[in-house]
């Protein structure tokens, strides 16, 4: 091994400035031993040396070719974690409900419907409006949510610039909706390539949050282990589902639809963070990840 380090010392960048922690090499050129170390011994993602402003790029190759494995994986729930979906999504069922004679509100959907089976949805709409639903009714809804979201969706402030901070870290999507819901949104977003291949819909599994199956399947997919897994979550199902399968799971509370007491619903639920921004997610994931700035 240690002819086969020696031999990667031309990937190191350059220190321009000396330091006695820095190692002298025969060019005159300064590697920063610390980032070199850490990669031979596999125990470090990036290099907080100010003198070395490309060593974690370098420093995440070295490990590669050292054969030391990034350990862990990002697994995203999307409505109200990327896309900020549920407010619109819950907006069109108000309007739709109030058609059919039950006035009903924004606040109103989201108190009563969210979180819920779409069985139990649907048979609580058909007590508050007392007869049965139209036999369309939900594809009717499922188009008229889709269309909202071509004009309306935007992602939840600070979601694609985390995804793109954290893109060496091995990531997915593992959500209750639907694949073409799922698709479509990452379309409008524009962030398609970000998760190419790596879309996992409840409709994959036998079971849906807050069961585990949709997270495991991720892991697997992933090639990681439950416990080296970060989920980050809007809803008590899906931090029930997270817990259960054995994974690390912070409650994300930063999308329009979020209303007060939503911060004790999760902890209750089993969040082993909150975190109000994406910002306050990148101080826990970096945290998880032991990467330094």
């Amino acid at each position: 091994m240690a002819g086969r380090n020696a031999g990667l010392l031309s990937l190191i960048p350059w220190c321009r400035q000396a330091s006695s922690d820095h190692g002298q090499h025969p060019g005159g050129q300064r590697p920063c031993r610390s980032m070199y170390s850490e990669a031979a011994r596999g125990t470090e993602i990036f290099c907080n040396r100010t003198c070395c402003p490309l060593g974690g790029l370098v420093l995440l190759g070295l490990r590669r070719l050292l054969g030391a494995a990034i350990l862990g994986a990002l697994i995203f729930d999307f409505d109200g974690v990327i896309a900020d979906s549920e407010a619109i999504a819950n907006t069109v069922l108000a309007e739709t409900v109030s058609d059919l004679g039950h006035a009903t509100t924004l606040d109103q959907a989201l108190t009563r419907y969210s979180g819920k089976r779409w069985t139990d949805v649907m048979t609580e709409i058909e007590a508050a409006i007392g007869r049965p639903l139209p036999a369309d009714f939900s594809s009717a809804l499922k188009r008229a949510t889709l269309d909202r979201f071509r004009t309306d969706l935007k992602e939840v402030g600070g979601a694609s610039d985390f995804i793109l901070q954290f893109a060496h870290i091995p990531r997915c999507i593992a959500s209750s909706s639907s694949m073409d819901r799922l698709q479509l949104c990452l379309s409008v977003l524009g962030l398609e390539a970000e998760f190419d291949g790596r879309v996992f819909s409840a409709d994959m599994v036998a079971r849906g949050k807050p069961h585990p199956d949709i997270f495991l399947l991720a892991a697997a997919k992933l090639g990681a282990k439950p416990g080296e897994c970060l989920v980050i979550e809007d809803s008590a199902g899906g931090i029930r589902a997270a817990v259960a399968a054995g994974m690390t799971a912070i409650g994300l509370c930063a999308a329009s639809h979020i209303r007060d007491g939503h911060h004790a619903t999760l902890r209750s639920a089993g969040a082993v963070h909150l975190a109000n921004s994406w910002r306050e997610v990148e101080h826990i994931a970096r945290q998880f990840f032991q990467m330094s700035r």
